[in-house]
């Protein structure tokens, strides 16, 4: 059972986070369902699509915050399998949310990424109610044709592996 601490520090993150913004009209449907797309920037503040970070086949996308613990631990569980993820042929694209460049870019610097991956920003939280992401970390698998095969938040390493490899041979 949660702490009454934590649970209010998650209320409190997923109502700014949000903005109590209504979901739009083209929202993601749910495991099945295409991906939504929306442009973003890079950290070196160039544009680019969801869809353009992922055209190199299985996506593993993640939303996060810098300030968030359970996303930089993600990040730890995501390098320990960064070998398997190569082998496997998934790359991440980390989506941080209502962040700066800069603020991001500090963050990468004290947390490493050893997995092939992509971070954006979204400084906006446009990608918010396109998602649904109300908690985060938010992960999504995304496989080649940009539909939606795994939607989850928190995963270890043993567990994000297992929902890979079901996803990978079809199940």
């Amino acid at each position: 059972m949660p702490r009454p601490c934590l649970a209010a520090a998650c209320a409190a993150a997923f109502l700014l986070l949000t903005g109590f913004r209504a979901p739009p009209d083209t929202a993601y449907g749910g495991p099945g369902t295409v991906a939504p797309d929306a442009v973003l920037e890079t950290t070196a503040g160039a544009s680019r699509s969801l869809s353009e970070a992922s055209e190199a086949g299985w996506t593993l996308l993640k939303f996060g915050t810098t300030w968030c613990p359970q996303c930089a631990r993600q990040v730890g569980e995501f390098n320990l399998l960064a070998p398997w993820l190569a082998d496997v042929g998934v790359r991440v694209v980390e989506v941080f949310l209502k962040e700066s460049p800069r603020t991001v870019l500090a963050e990468q610097e004290k947390i490493p990424r050893a997995y092939d991956g992509e971070v954006l920003v979204d400084p906006d939280g446009a990608t918010l109610p396109l998602y649904g992401v109300q908690l985060i970390p938010r992960l999504f698998l995304v496989d080649p044709g940009g539909a939606v095969r795994v939607d989850s938040g928190f995963l270890t390493a043993d567990q994000l592996k297992d929902k890979i490899s079901a996803a990978l041979d079809g199940r």
